[in-house]
């Protein structure tokens, strides 16, 4: 499946919309980190295996290297998800690049996902050595390589139980003896061939740093029982570091009527996106008591959630320029706009 990814901007710090055209997607976005990902299909799986609950997860990522199409650069990456518990392994292949004024790149993520095959064998002890071998679970595509570190490092970490523990981080070099992408789509960008050279690979026991994780209702009940792993699931919500840096985003639009709130998004011209949409929402979620860091101190903020829809404006409507195709902005299109306000009242 191919998942294609726009971030514009400014604009891209505060809005977010998903784009569907048949399978493929699209969506301007900041995603889940890829262990955080198998994090959650671990919390998900708990309520059939509550005795056998584990948070470990193996997360293998390639230094980018360029493929260039129709003279067109993009950096190309390959991760590689682990689950050790449930043995069962994913590979993403990621391909982006920036607008020249660095104001918005576009990401292509092709991604296999087979329910067994790949085959992603480490050293358990050390990360000393990986292999990776997709056999025929990803045909035509084939993926079949090792990984020797040139270093690794160890720093202990507290789990969601209390208990300590450690994670491990490997950065090596790789080399393959077949990497075969078949993409399926043209002229973006038919069969990769470009091997990566280097890697970095981390074991994660499910370290306690604050971890964005997404469950049911069945899962958080299924592992009430653990200590201290209740309160970090449940309803999808992400958490916001005390020591994250500050940034400034520019209020797009405002409150139209008693409960409704309503914004004009434009693609200016830009490389990537043209066009006009306007952004429609009731009350915002609001969340209160939040701090980044700014000038070597902390600043107090509220977050205010949006969630409303996206419509095209119809003398001009919001079209998203990917290399393997144009995109055009439904109506309705589910959208969500986030909004700093800054200072020891805000949101008051």
């Amino acid at each position: 499946m191919e998942r294609r990814v726009l971030r514009i901007g400014a604009v891209a710090a505060a809005l977010t919309a998903l784009l569907a055209l048949g399978a493929a997607t699209a969506s301007a976005r900041t995603s889940l980190a890829p262990s955080l990902r198998l994090r959650a299909r671990a919390l998900q799986r708990a309520q059939a295996l509550p005795h056998a609950f584990s948070l470990t997860t193996v997360f293998m990522q390639t230094a980018p290297v360029a493929v260039v199409r129709n003279g067109v650069t993009n950096n190309m990456t390959l991760s590689v998800f682990g689950d050790p518990a449930f043995g069962s392994s994913a590979i993403d292949v990621t391909l982006a690049k920036a607008q020249p004024d660095g104001r918005a790149f576009q990401e292509h993520d092709y991604s296999f996902s087979p329910q067994s095959g790949i085959q992603f064998r480490f050293d358990k002890k050390g990360l000393e050595t990986a292999t990776l071998d997709t056999t025929t679970a990803i045909t035509p595509s084939q993926i079949t390589g090792s990984f020797t570190a040139t270093s690794v490092k160890a720093r202990n970490c507290r789990l969601f139980d209390g208990r300590h523990t450690t994670r491990l981080a490997a950065k090596g070099t790789v080399a393959w003896s077949a990497f075969d992408v078949e993409t399926s789509t043209s002229p973006f960008f038919g069969a990769i061939r470009t091997q990566p050279t280097h890697a970095k690979i981390v074991k994660d026991p499910g370290c306690n740093t604050d971890v964005i994780v997404f469950s049911s209702g069945a899962t958080a009940r299924a592992v009430r029982a653990i200590p201290k792993v209740d309160s970090a699931i449940g309803a999808p919500a992400y958490s916001e570091r005390r020591d994250q840096p500050c940034f400034f985003n520019r209020a797009l639009g405002a409150k139209v009527g008693p409960g409704r709130f309503e914004a004009v998004v434009h693609g200016a011209g830009g490389e990537f996106l043209n066009g006009t949409a306007t952004f429609t929402s009731g009350p915002p979620a609001v969340a209160r008591g939040l701090a980044c860091r700014a000038g070597g101190r902390l600043r107090p903020f509220t977050r205010l959630t949006y969630r409303g829809t996206l419509d095209p404006t119809p003398a001009a409507p919001l079209v998203a320029s990917f290399d393997t195709l144009p995109l055009a902005l439904r109506e309705g299109t589910p959208a969500t706009y986030v909004v700093r306000e800054y200072g020891r009242h805000a949101g008051e």
